[in-house]
């Protein structure tokens, strides 16, 4: 029995590891590539075309429409986590450091996430999800505030214009975070459908635009964007976030996203040779804190459940 529990906290943790590390290779991949040749159409292709074809079977399976009686809440899935999401939360990274991306994002969703449920699902916030929120709301403040300062006072920084971005990104995450919970999809179905109806969208723009060069780029950056885009971040991440849930619990799973701030902060310190501000780390402080306490954990014996 021991050597069970033993091996399924390896098992949970290592999964839990691998899906900050995921998220966080996404946002540094993002950044690289809008920072070089490509522009967030070429990735959004790539992000949503190759899942929807690793996918295929799910669909297969479960279908290729949305479910009669939801289809409003598929179009608001679509729009949070498909192509609008993607690609402003790309478009963002244009604008503002990798850190900005790791430190607003991960802390937008869980704030945004439950100011919807509050007022549309009548969702109370208990004190200690609220303390969390409020750090969540500090560390985005910290880090926007001053940039929103610059930007009126006329200077040519454009990183507020990226803060912006992601911070509507966050919101689109809430409304699919709040659909989701209120339908009956199963996460690879809706994974697989997300894909499939925001693929053809996402090839329509790309042949629309000038300036795509997706197919210009070298070899190297092409597999490296196709492989984080479309395998990693659009399947694996989900299949390891699950194998996280079952083995240790969906509370303790979701804390993965408190690591992600300073995964790819550091990372853009040391592979894209980014400068980290003391309102950068500050930021990446109080949002990790903040997610870490929205999530639950600190509630274990009455929100998180384990295997026996």
């Amino acid at each position: 029995m021991q050597k069970f529990e033993a091996k399924s906290a390896i098992l949970g943790w290592s999964n839990w590891l691998f899906v900050a590390a995921i998220a966080s290779s996404w946002q540094l991949a993002t950044k690289v590539g809008v920072s070089t040749e490509l522009t967030p159409i070429d990735l959004a292709v790539l992000r949503y075309c190759i899942p929807a074809v690793i996918l295929m079977p799910v669909l297969w399976r479960h279908g290729f429409l949305p479910k009669r009686g939801e289809r409003g809440l598929f179009l608001m899935m679509v729009a949070g986590a498909g192509l609008p999401f993607g690609l402003i939360s790309m478009a963002g990274a244009a604008y503002a450091p990798a850190a900005h991306m790791g430190a607003l994002m991960p802390g937008a969703m869980p704030l945004f996430v439950s100011l919807l449920a509050c007022m549309f699902l009548g969702e109370r916030i208990p004190l200690w999800k609220s303390v969390g929120l409020a750090a969540i709301l500090i560390g985005i403040l910290s880090l926007t505030g001053p940039a929103l300062l610059d930007g009126i006072g006329g200077t040519d920084d454009k990183i507020w214009i990226g803060h912006a971005l992601f911070l509507c990104a966050g919101v689109l995450w809430a409304v699919y975070t709040v659909a989701f919970r209120c339908g009956s999809y199963g996460p690879w179905h809706v994974a697989a459908l997300v894909c499939l109806w925001s693929a053809p969208a996402a090839i329509l723009i790309w042949l629309s635009m000038p300036g795509t060069r997706l197919f210009a780029v070298p070899l190297g950056d092409f597999i490296l964007q196709a492989l984080v885009q479309g395998v990693l971040a659009g399947v694996a991440g989900l299949a390891a976030f699950g194998l996280a849930i079952r083995h240790l619990g969906p509370v303790t799973a979701s804390t993965s996203g408190a690591v992600v701030p300073f995964l790819t902060a550091f990372g853009g310190v040391f592979l894209l040779a980014e400068a980290l501000s003391e309102n950068t780390l500050l930021a990446l402080c109080f949002t990790s804190f903040g997610v870490v306490l929205s999530s639950g954990v600190i509630d274990l014996r009455r929100a998180n459940t384990r295997p026996s």
